[in-house]
């Protein structure tokens, strides 16, 4: 049995019984254990993101790499301990959509986490129709965007409630909303938030 511990090279084997000992030098070489990924957090990031991920697992000691695949860059990392290392990565903004394989590289090879992150793309909105609402008004809005499918809420802001939202197609959502009596007049910021991500319109929509 060879600790997790023991230090990796050569070793000398030796035999001993009642008239002495034998010795074969540098009969057993200890090789550096390979790196295994159990788990990495968080799990997705949108595109153009820069976040912080942990990764963990073992024999970790001695990292010289980590990666997340195309159009991903590994700004840094570092390692915690055996079990853990922190990485600071960016997304590219073309970085294609969906699920990457995670590797750590270590002398002892390396070691991948299949689909063990995802990349989600960045939700933007570039229309609202109708663009203003009356206070104290209930009433459909079309917002027209890219990579809407997949928002989980949608925002006006101060004032203004969200009944529902549906999805028409990856770039068009219908959302009902009611404005308050009291809503405050004029411009607000129109949101679409994903797990990893908001896109925003400045000044997208008014209450008169």
């Amino acid at each position: 049995t060879v600790s997790s511990l023991a230090t990796p090279g050569a070793r000398t084997i030796s035999v001993t019984n009642a008239a002495g000992t034998g010795t074969l030098s540098s009969g057993l070489t200890i090789n550096v254990a390979s790196p295994t990924i159990s788990s990495v957090n968080p799990k997705q990031a949108a595109q153009t993101q820069t976040i912080e991920v942990t990764i963990l697992g073992t024999y970790f000691t001695g990292a010289t790499a980590v990666s997340f695949g195309a159009d991903v860059t590994t700004n840094s990392f570092t390692v915690d301990s055996a079990t853990q290392i922190r990485a600071n990565i960016t997304i590219g903004g073309s970085a294609t959509p969906g699920l990457r394989n995670v590797s750590v590289t270590t002398q002892g090879g390396t070691a991948t986490l299949t689909n063990g992150f995802t990349i989600l793309p960045m939700p933007s909105i570039s229309s609202i129709s109708p663009s203003q609402g009356a206070q104290g008004q209930t009433l459909d809005v079309t917002i027209t965007g890219t990579n809407l499918l997949g928002v989980t809420s949608v925002g006006f802001g101060s004032g203004i409630t969200v009944n529902s939202f549906t999805f028409n197609s990856n770039t068009q959502i219908t959302a009902n909303i009611s404005t308050g009596a009291s809503a405050t007049v004029g411009a607000r910021n129109v949101s679409v938030t994903n797990p990893a991500a908001v896109g925003n319109l400045a000044d997208g929509f008014a209450v008169v």
